[in-house]
């Protein structure tokens, strides 16, 4: 298994990906709903995205990674719950 890429749930792709394009430095490819940061991420479409509240807000996935691996032809599903700082 091998790391792919982290992709970013935004109710705004275009102002989610310019962002981490700006943060990384990184170049900006974009269709209507799926824009490509070519760094290790990807925001893309999520119209129903809720922000995170801390720390007793709705528990939604927020950030998730995409794995692939060169052994199985089937994606790899894992989940992890994530714990804000402090």
């Amino acid at each position: 298994m091998k790391y792919q890429v982290v992709a970013f749930a935004a109710a705004d792709p275009a102002a989610e990906s310019a962002f981490w394009a700006s943060m990384l430095g990184g170049q900006l490819e974009a269709s209507s709903d799926w824009h490509l940061v070519t760094v290790d991420g990807a925001p893309q479409l999520a119209p129903a995205h809720v922000p995170p509240e801390w720390p007793d807000g709705p528990a939604w996935q927020q950030v998730h990674p995409d794995l692939g691996s060169r052994t199985s032809p089937k994606p790899a599903t894992r989940s992890w719950r994530s714990v804000p700082p402090g």
